[in-house]
This record gives structure tokens, C-alpha cells and sequence, in this order.
């Protein structure tokens, strides 16, 4: 648990330490202290949305959500790497009817990792404030199938360049594709604390 007031702006680094230390709000944090009295509201530790109370009050709506994946914006995926850190990577993705479509080589790391692996987390987030992310994790499904090339270039790329990234890249004996399905969220949309 923490205190609400370790987590106001003025005391972030305290509240990072405290986590950082797996504390749960720290007798030595100025912050703490000054609560102790019994007046500050703890927020629960582990949430699968933002991290506090207050902003438990910025999570997407599940409708919020859905226009934000399908939005075109580069993620970030992440998979079990045994012996290492997790293998994390940009791909272009598509969000189709509840799930997460990529394609990919079959003989890839990264293909190779989720089959092992079995599920991944996939980041996308904007690049301007006020910051907005979702982060899905589920597990996964590395299919041998072909996918629509010219439609998944034409989303990242526009028309043009799309068909003659498609026509440059097209599918192999080799092409799979990947779908995860989410099981848990992680949103945030930092605008709606403004």
C-alpha cells in the first residue's frame, strides 16, 4: 500500500523509492509522515490500470480502449526471453474483432520466443502529452496462415508507399500469423486527470 501523498507529483521520486525497495509507504518518507495521523487514504499496490486512486479515475472505457488500439500507432511487444530479459521489439499491428493481429516471419526470434512462450504483452502508447497508453497481455496463437500485406503497409504507410512496401515484402511459405488475445488491460489516459 501506499499513501496517496507519496504519489502527488511533489513526491514521485519518494513513491518510486518506496516501490523500488518493495515498500509499502516508508516510516523515513517526509510524506509519510506528515499523514500519519491517520488522514491519508492508502491506494492499493498491483492495480492492472493506473496505479493510484486518483488516477484509477483515468482508465479507459473499454470503448476508449478499443478506438485507441485501432488507431494506427506503432507497439511495443514483449516476450519471454529464458535467461535473459524480455525480448521487446516494435511492430506494426492490427486490432480486429477483440484481438491483436500481427504478422511475422516463422522462423524469427520473435516467433520462435511466442510459440515457447505461449503469451505476450503488447505497449502502445501516444508520443505527446497528454500521454495515453494500453497495454494488453494474453496469451497467443503463431499460426501459419497469409495476411492481407498491402493492408497492413497501406494502415502504417498510406497508399503509395504501402503497395510498394507490400510488393516488396510479400508473404513466404514461411509467413505466420499471430494473434493475442487480451486477458488483462492496462490503460491510462493521463488527459482525463487535467
Amino acid at each position: 500500500m501506499y499513501h496517496e501523498s507519496c504519489v502527488s507529483s511533489s513526491t514521485w521520486r519518494s513513491t518510486m523509492l518506496h516501490r523500488s525497495l518493495g515498500e509499502s509507504g516508508s516510516k523515513n518518507c517526509s510524506s509519510c509522515l506528515s499523514n500519519s495521523m491517520g488522514n491519508a487514504r492508502t491506494i492499493r499496490r498491483g492495480r492492472d490500470s493506473c496505479h493510484t486512486s486518483r488516477m484509477a479515475d483515468m482508465d479507459m472505457t473499454e470503448a476508449e480502449r478499443d478506438q485507441f488500439l485501432a488507431d494506427v500507432r506503432v507497439g511495443i511487444l514483449a516476450i519471454e526471453h529464458a535467461g535473459h530479459g524480455p525480448l521487446a521489439l516494435p511492430i506494426w499491428y492490427q486490432w480486429e474483432d477483440g484481438q491483436v493481429l500481427i504478422g511475422m516471419d516463422g522462423t524469427s526470434l520473435k516467433a520462435r520466443l511466442l510459440r515457447a512462450a505461449g503469451r505476450a504483452t503488447l505497449t502502445v502508447q501516444t508520443e505527446s502529452a497528454p500521454y495515453k497508453y494500453v497495454s494488453v497481455e494474453g496469451p497467443v496463437v503463431v499460426a501459419s496462415e497469409s495476411r492481407d500485406n498491402l493492408a497492413m503497409a497501406s494502415r502504417y504507410l498510406g497508399p503509395e508507399l504501402g503497395k510498394w512496401y507490400a510488393d516488396n515484402n510479400p508473404s513466404t511459405a514461411d509467413t505466420v500469423l499471430v494473434r493475442l488475445t487480451p486477458e488483462k488491460w492496462r490503460t491510462c489516459d493521463f488527459g482525463k486527470g487535467m
